[in-house]
């Protein structure tokens, strides 16, 4: 203490100041070390927000590939149950044209998506809820 206090002569200064000071500084980097945490967030925030996006739009681009070849499906299932007469047949295109809708209406909900959530699938493994429902269940 001696040493310390015998630094502190020459300067004019009180333990009282130093203190102050030290307070101050402590303080100081408290605040600089909210700042560095709040600047990491928005850092992750932004890199999440781009993957998202990067995500959403790979989305995008799959549906309208998909739609392409189910829109051509669906003009040959409509011309093959007009000339066909057999029931059979005609059943049987008409569970197609169903499975055709069903998947058009994945992308269309793929292509409205705008966050992202998943839910349970198999084991611990998970995947993208793409359904509106909160437990994404089939629709």
């Amino acid at each position: 203490m001696a040493a310390w206090y015998g630094d502190m002569k020459g300067t004019g200064r009180t333990s009282r100041e130093f203190l102050r000071e030290i307070a101050a500084l402590k303080r100081r980097v408290r605040e600089l070390e909210e700042l560095s945490a709040g600047h990491r967030k928005a850092d992750e925030e932004e890199r999440h927000s781009a993957r998202l996006s990067a995500a959403l739009e790979m989305a995008g681009a799959i549906c309208h590939e998909v739609n392409q070849p189910l829109q051509v499906i669906t003009a040959r299932i409509y011309l093959l149950s007009m000339d066909n007469t057999d029931d059979r047949t005609r059943e049987a295109l008409e569970m197609m044209n169903d499975q055709v809708h069903r998947i058009g209406s994945i992308t269309r909900e793929l292509m409205g998506l705008k966050r992202y959530s998943n839910r349970d699938y198999i084991g611990t493994i998970k995947i993208a809820n793409i359904s509106g429902t909160p437990e994404g269940g089939p629709r």
